[in-house]
Order: C-alpha cells, then structure tokens, then sequence
C-alpha cells in the first residue's frame, strides 16, 4: 500500500491516490512516492483536498500544505463613486489579482479597488504556492 502524486514542473498537484493493493510496485505506476504518513493519510482517507490544499516542493521532494495567502482587505463596502477604495495589502509579489474576468499584477503589494457601478464584486487573489484567496467588495 502506498500514495502517489503526479504534478506539473512547478509543484502544482494535478492527481493524487492511493493504491491499497500491498504487492503493487509502486515503480508500475506514475508520479511521485509519497513518504509522509500524514499526507499519506489524507490521501487515502479523502480529509483534505490534496489538488487544491497541497503542492509538491520540488526543492525538499516532499508534499507540503499550501501557506495562506497573506494579504488582507481594509473594508468590504465602498461608495460606488469612483473615489471610495478598498485596499487589499500585504499580497506576495506577482500575486495575479483577478476582478470581473480581467487580471492584475501586483508587484508592489497593493492592489486597490474602486467603481462607479453598485454591486457586488469579487476580487481573487492567485500565487503558487500559497492557497487561492478570495474577497468580496460591496458598492453601494
């Protein structure tokens, strides 16, 4: 018995399982051997998310739970005025902030918000290998 992780170049988790049988050679199937037992254990037992939760370090050959994404949100309501903002700090560098379909860069760890439409938008930040992280503004 033991676990497997197959992944892209850069650590990015595309399949993982469990085989039970205990005379499979693990050399027969694809990915990576998976020798922690706790990660081993996720696996087989479905706790986790291992695709969207995990990421395979490259430098350690080791799977390893993805860090938070730092960044936090000054306020969740603004005036749609064009004026009043929402800011977002503390976001990793070349963090990809997406709103409304189009995507934004941030290499200064800033990433400001503002409309002149009432709604509700949602603001997704995305960094391999910290985990997705997600905001919701409110104008109006």
């Amino acid at each position: 018995m033991f676990a497997k992780v197959e992944k892209d170049t850069i650590g990015n988790i595309t399949h993982a399982y469990y085989i039970f049988d205990k005379n499979a050679n693990p050399d027969l199937f694809p990915g990576v051997l998976v020798n922690d037992g706790i990660v081993d254990n996720l696996i087989r037992d479905n706790s986790a998310d291992v695709l969207t939760n995990y990421y395979f370090d490259n430098d350690y050959q080791a799977v390893m739970p993805k860090p938070d994404n730092p960044a936090v949100i000054d306020k969740a309501t603004i005036n749609p005025d064009g004026v009043d903002t929402a800011t977002i700090s503390g976001i990793p560098t070349n963090c990809i902030v997406t709103v409304g379909g189009t995507d934004y860069t941030v290499t200064d760890g800033l990433f400001e918000f503002s409309t002149n439409s009432p709604g509700v938008y949602t603001i997704v930040l995305g960094l391999f290998p910290y985990l997705q992280k997600t905001f919701e503004v409110t104008a109006g």
